[in-house]
């Protein structure tokens, strides 16, 4: 049986501070600013990361994330 692992989420926003700011909160992990104006999420080991990424088309249709 082949393993399965979560690897990485990565999330496009327009705000990366709020955004940020909102989902380091929500999930209890340790922001940190990268080069560019993104942003990494960081939990207690390398696999609990969560990417935010500017860009700069705005959203045009309802988001939705299932696990």
């Amino acid at each position: 049986m082949a393993d399965v692992r979560f690897k990485d989420l990565c999330i496009d926003v327009n705000d990366v501070p709020a955004a940020t700011a909102f989902w380091a909160a929500a999930l209890g992990l340790t922001p940190e600013a990268l080069p560019g104006g993104d942003a990494v999420l960081r939990g207690p080991t390398p696999e609990h990361r969560v990417w935010i990424n500017a860009v700069p088309e705005r959203r045009t249709v309802k988001q939705r994330v299932h696990f």
